[in-house]
């Protein structure tokens, strides 16, 4: 089997575990299967999760079985939106310390099956791999990471993605200098049966390395180093039953037969070149045809590819090709267990799952560990070797500013300095902040003061709070102030806002705060003590029991919080357990482990010798007069210079408050000015032409947009009252066309007014004898008249077609009202007697019992059907309802027309492919089929799934259809949307295997033979709009059509 050739693979690759003796600490952002968890274990190595996250929650049922088997520490798995989430639910700095970090976020933006969006992927998937940079940094800065491991696409390091890539590499670089980064391409397919090339970004801290000055690391580990690879033949489970041709779909048989035949050309061109065959089986991808260009298809002895929707891979063996199916040795599906078995995952893990479209997609998803095992295991070797990673506890945190931080020569080195984007002066690193996660762009510690600053005088109180009432007139002033003074900084050009936070920086530098004094320079003994050690800190924690229940509904077989509150009540009575009530709840003691860390403490104790005869500053001044340089600094000195500092803040607040007053002065100043001045200068006559001209086309732009918008009303309301009048009566539907029709023709009024403004406009501007002052007054006047045009003065068209809309809009109200009340009336209504022939209430069909039209039909579901079962027309007709006034119902209708148009056939048929369509018109039919119908199993093979669907049919009038059976040999349900369906049959048992060899023996039989099959066991149904029928099924039947049924 696969798994002993994956454990000795990953074995051979961990020779550092029996010198270690422990699993590395790894957090696992974007976890997954975690390929880390199937290493260990494989190593011999006990794997316990750390700061492991992911959103999927199809995950959940994996992991909580992962738990129940026996892996301890499930409890750092979080999973879901709530939890998972790394890009918004984590918080950064109270991440768990690790000694290592393997991730593979996202590869969407970058796979070739994808839209290789990249940094611009409309869904943001490229943030969640910004976010586990992030993490990379934070755990780096603490002292204990010694390495990590990002896994993506391949197609990752292509030129079109190269930016974003340099851009991540250069953030891990700048932000942890003492570690050496590097890249690699690894393929599985060295080690293993599937082609899946992947690109990594390795760190490592450069003490682990032998030499810190080297410039590489050390290389990833290759097959021919280990143990020969993985063959595909090792993996398949020979038990598993071949697949029949027929059970295909018709795309799936056709790609099939195609990739027959190119394979055996493959075969006949190795055998004539007398080369032997690279393996005896060989995989397909049914979904892409083998003669188009794109992607792979098939290989030999390696599965093309795993996506996370599929794709559908088959088995062929090559020896016995030509021979039928059912004396193959591989003629089946490639299982979801062997596609666990082929990245180096456990086959049995594929039945942890919920659903195998989940074991599916996190396969898919999933990194394989033999992968991992090459590219990480020569990285924990090094730590390892160098004494940092050691037996026992995790590695402790050290001080990042005492490991190597040299790069080696040919590198470039890290920068110095860097430009602040608020004042455009140089700054540095260490006195400056990150302004976002690209950490490069940073603003200065004294411009990030200013912000600071105007944002805590601008800061406004929470509305309706003490604060606000509290509030005085002074206060509100300065704020508002403030909050201007922030408004015109942001107009500013580039030049002047730099050149505004220069100015204000210099006087910062003025403020001298040498001169002050505060108590910690108003002491007279001073004592500093330093002391570093090891401090273990308890994870135990007090959980209420809504918590406790939410946890344990997630990891266990607990449905309802009834049943976990139960449990809750149960395990806080065990007499191990550790309880306390805290604001009412008792709550319960959960142990989550312990952490060592190291801690420096830096304490500093002073004491103030005050005078007790000095209280005030005056007196204080006199002392020193007197006591000259070896007089105590007392308490009052310190009092004043708080009192200095409260007074420069407020001298801040009042220069601030008149920079926003003289600003505003100078902005209105400015704009009073242009005003005149443009008030005063006429422009040019070619700008005088160029502007009138570009005001009519700005006013025939603004009519055109009240036009669109009014002819999008109506449209609309149109449509909202065309679904509403579907299953009205005549009368009501010529008032509605009536209606529609006025609408319409207001709407083309308006559009005809609108033409001729405009007409009469340009005809003024191009009169060639306008001057300059001609032109701009004529501009103005446009103005006016646009104002009042839209008012409706100057257009009476305008008032007429809004009074229109309005009165078109109150009918549509009123008529869906009067439909809702029709239904209710319809859904009180109740079919009374079970054999009695119920009568179709439908406008169509007006009242008729149907006498004639139904002939030997049941109205209650029977064990053995052998005649039609009539549906109760109540639910049905609702159900027809929500069908034909679904947008997706026109579209099919439309669909299938132009199919009949196309082909010389009078019959055509469309599946239901949407999901989100079907999903809730089968729940509908669930609810209103009989009982005994209800309890049919849904077909649980893939194979089988393109049965149970539904599909849209529609014939040709004048034609008709001859059936030797039911679809697939089952009962089949037919619902009538439009028209009229008219079924006509009788059971019989037509010899021969195929369609022909029926037909024949139904042309064989004779007239009299007929004739008594019908007067004995035929049957008539006749469906209208609204009424449904079970065919049953060994029955022949004919379905002679109308025009226009469906």
């Amino acid at each position: 089997m696969m798994e002993t050739g994956a454990a000795k693979l990953l074995y051979a690759m961990s020779p550092w575990s029996s010198k270690l003796g422990r699993a590395p600490v790894v957090a696992e952002p974007c976890v997954g299967i975690s390929a880390y968890r199937e290493w260990m274990q494989k190593a011999g190595l006990v794997y316990r999760p750390c700061a492991a996250y992911d959103f999927n929650m199809d995950l959940v049922p994996f992991w909580r079985a992962l738990r129940n088997q026996g892996l301890q520490g499930t409890s750092e798995v979080k999973l879901g939106l709530q939890e998972g989430d790394i890009e918004r639910n984590v918080v950064l700095s109270k991440l768990s310390s690790a000694e290592g970090l393997i991730s593979g976020p996202p590869c969407q933006p970058f796979a070739s099956t994808g839209l290789r969006q990249g940094a611009q992927d409309e869904k943001g998937r490229t943030d969640v791999f910004e976010s586990v940079v992030s993490m990379i940094c934070e755990e780096g800065s603490r002292g204990c990471l010694l390495f990590f491991i990002l896994e993506n696409s391949s197609h990752l390091a292509d030129a079109n993605h190269a930016e974003f890539l340099n851009e991540m590499l250069l953030r891990l670089e700048v932000s942890l200098p003492y570690f050496l980064v590097d890249t690699v391409k690894k393929d599985a397919a060295e080690f293993l049966p599937v082609k899946r090339g992947r690109f990594f970004i390795r760190g490592l801290r450069r003490d682990c390395l032998p030499d810190p000055m080297q410039a590489f690391l050390p290389a990833p580990l290759c097959c021919t180093d280990l143990l020969p690879a993985v063959t595909l033949e090792e993996i398949l489970d020979l038990s598993l039953a071949a697949t029949d041709v027929q059970s295909l779909c018709a795309g799936h048989a056709a790609n099939l037969t195609l990739y027959k035949q190119t394979i055996s050309q493959c075969i006949e061109e190795h055998r004539a070149q007398g080369k032997p065959l690279p393996s005896n089986t060989v995989v397909v991808e049914l979904d892409r045809n083998p003669l188009r260009t794109f992607g792979g298809k098939w290989g030999w002895g390696k599965i093309p590819s795993l996506r996370t929707t599929g794709p559908p891979l088959f088995l062929l063996s090559c020896e016995d090709l030509s021979r039928p199916w059912q004396v193959m040795r591989l003629h089946r599906w490639l299982s979801i267990a062997e596609r666990y078995s082929a990245l180096g995952q456990r086959a049995s893990h594929a039945a942890l799952f919920s659903r195998d479209t989940h074991a599916l997609h996190a396969i898919g998803n999933a990194l394989s560990p033999v992968q991992l095992a090459a590219v990480a295991s020569p990285l924990v070797e090094a730590a390892v070797n160098s004494g940092v990673l050691t037996a026992g506890n995790r590695c402790k945190a050290c001080a990042v500013e005492l490991l190597p931080h040299t790069k080696p020569p040919g590198t470039s080195e890290m920068p110095q300095s860097i430009m602040c984007i608020r004042c455009e002066e140089e700054t540095s690193i260490l006195t400056s902040y990150p302004t976002g996660r690209n950490c490069l762009r940073r603003i200065c510690s004294c411009c990030s003061s200013t912000d600071r600053c105007l944002s805590r005088m601008a800061k406004a109180p929470k509305k309706g709070s003490a604060e606000e009432a509290k509030e005085s007139e002074e206060a509100k002033k300065a704020r508002k102030s403030a909050e201007a003074l922030r408004g015109s900084v942001a107009k500013m050009g580039s030049s002047e806002r730099a050149q505004w936070y220069r100015q204000e920086k210099r006087k910062r530098a003025t403020e001298s705060k040498k001169s002050r004094r505060t108590f910690a320079t108003a002491v007279g003994a001073l004592e500093e003590t330093r002391r570093t050690g090891n401090e273990d800190c308890s994870g135990s924690r007090y959980m209420t029991p809504r918590d406790w229940c939410a946890r344990e509904m997630i990891l266990k077989q607990y449905s309802t919080l009834e049943d976990a509150m139960v449990a809750y009540e149960q395990r806080c009575t065990d007499p191990d357990v550790v309880t306390k009530e805290i604001n009412g709840e008792l709550c319960l003691r959960v142990n989550n482990g312990g952490l060592e860390n190291v801690v420096d403490r830096h304490t500093v104790a002073a004491s103030v010798r005050q005078r007790t005869d000095l209280a005030m500053a005056s007196s204080l001044m006199v002392s020193k007069r007197k006591s000259g340089k070896q007089a105590y600094v007392p308490a009052v000195a310190v009092r004043r210079d708080l009192e200095q500092e409260k007074e420069v803040a407020e001298n801040r607040a009042a220069e601030f408050q008149q920079q926003a007053l003289a600003l505003k002065e100078k902005a209105d100043q400015k704009r009073k000015e242009l005003k005149e001045k443009q008030a005063t200068q006429l422009p040019s006559l070619a700008v005088a032409k160029l502007s009138l001209t570009n005001a009519i086309h700005k006013a025939n732009a603004s009519m055109s947009e009240l036009l669109k918008r009014q002819k999008a009303t109506a449209d609309t309301l149109c449509k909202d009252l065309t679904n509403a009048l579907c299953m009205s009566d005549v009368p009501v539907k010529r008032e509605a066309e009536e209606k529609t029709k006025v609408l319409n023709g207001k709407i083309k009024d308006l559009e005809t007014a609108m033409e001729e403004s405009i007409a009469e406009w340009n005809t003024k501007a191009g009169d060639e004898s306008l001057d300059i002052e001609a032109m701009v007054s004529m501009e103005k006047d446009l103005a006016a008249y646009m104002k009042e045009w839209h008012l409706g003065k100057h257009c009476q068209a305008v008032l007429d077609t809004k009074q229109q809309i309005k009165n078109f809009r109150e009918f549509t109200s009123d008529c869906k009202k009067e439909v809702k009340k029709r239904d209710k009336l319809a859904a009180k209504a109740t079919v009374r007697g079970s054999n009695k022939k119920a009568k179709l209430d439908h406008p169509n069909s007006q009242e008729n019992p149907l006498p004639d039209e139904i002939i030997n039909c049941a109205t209650e579901p029977e064990d053995e059907m052998t005649v039609p079962l009539l549906l109760p027309p109540t639910p049905m007709e609702g159900f027809t309802r929500d069908v034909t006034r679904h947008e997706y119902y026109s579209e099919q209708k439309k669909w299938v027309e132009q199919m009949l148009l196309r082909s010389s056939q009078k019959y055509s048929c469309a599946v239901v492919t949407r999901d989100n369509v079907a999903r809730p018109f089968l729940q509908q039919l669930d609810q209103i089929l009989p009982v005994p119908l209800r309890s049919v199993a849904r077909p649980s093979s893939k194979e089988l799934q393109e049965i149970w669907q539904l599909y849209f049919y529609q014939m040709a009038g004048d034609s008709g259809r001859l059936s030797m059976s039911t679809d697939w040999g089952l009962p089949e349900l037919r619902i009538c949307c439009e028209g009229k369906e008219i079924y006509l049959g009788f059971p019989v048992k037509l010899a021969g295997n195929t369609t022909a060899e029926m037909l024949q023996h139904l042309e064989r039989m004779r007239a009299e033979e007929f004739l008594t099959a019908v007067e004995r066991d035929g049957w008539c149904v006749t469906c209208r709009p609204g009424r449904g029928v079970v065919l049953p099924t060994n029955c022949l039947f004919w379905s002679p059509k109308e025009p226009a049924s469906c």
